[in-house]
């Protein structure tokens, strides 16, 4: 999109969401657009976003994949406006390309590494800074639970897809 110019960036979080009819309204809530039903939203994104540059960032979509091919009914009817979808199942829509992120490396359970070495391990590392943004208690008080880490951390990767 930098070729073109700058484009407006909305990011939209799906994991809230669990109905797929609902995605249409949960991308103009985020978008600042007002919507009605799915049909009006639709027409009301493609009326918001015509001739403007969009992107939208769609965080974790594998549980409404049903509605994949919504997205591809904006994406052909707004030629300026592109999708980035965190997802961990493809959408099979025409254009889409697919970027595997390998998960983090953990450490062996069975051989963990003292507390400050396992706090500097990158499973480790993201799950405490991720975890020490959504709640303000002390580095002490995450230094003491690292040991809870690994553990949480293989199962979030191991986690089956959908």
């Amino acid at each position: 999109m930098a070729a073109h110019g700058p484009a407006e960036v909305f990011f939209v979080p799906l994991t809230p969401l669990q109905d797929p009819a609902l995605l249409l309204e949960a991308i103009a809530r985020s978008c600042g657009v007002p919507s009605g039903s799915a049909t009006s939203t639709a027409a009301a994104l493609t009326v918001a976003f015509s001739g403007r540059r969009v992107l939208l960032a769609l965080d974790s979509f594998e549980h409404l994949l049903p509605a994949a091919p919504r997205q591809a009914e904006l994406l052909q009817a707004l030629p300026t406006l592109q999708l980035l979808v965190t997802s961990r199942s493809v959408l099979h829509l025409s254009g889409e390309h697919v970027f595997l992120v390998p998960p983090l490396p953990v450490p062996a359970l069975a051989d963990l590494p003292p507390p400050e070495e396992l706090a500097v391990q990158p499973a480790v590392a993201l799950l405490v800074a991720r975890t020490q943004a959504l709640n303000s208690a002390t580095p002490a008080v995450w230094m003491r639970l690292t040991w809870l880490a690994p553990s949480v951390a293989s199962m979030i990767w191991s986690a089956p897809t959908r």
